[in-house]
């Protein structure tokens, strides 16, 4: 059912803004992610643990304190 629906075709240079849009943001997230895991390589296993225990504590605990403050 397409009775609102405009049919629009599809222009090439829509599609090649596009993928250099796409490249683009791939390309920085990947250096990014390439510079944080120089970083994290030199922090010890038990360490990195231990940061992600208390940063799902500190996201739960605000969760659960969004989800109790809404029975006020």
């Amino acid at each position: 059912m397409k009775w609102f629906k405009k049919e629009r075709e599809n222009d090439p240079s829509v599609e090649v803004v596009a993928q250099r849009i796409a490249s683009k943001i791939l390309k920085v997230q990947r250096r990014l992610a390439d510079n944080l895991n120089t970083k994290a390589k030199d922090i010890p296993k038990k360490k990195l643990a231990i940061m992600l225990g208390f940063i799902a504590l500190a996201f739960g605990g605000y969760s659960l304190w969004l989800i109790l403050s809404l029975f006020r």
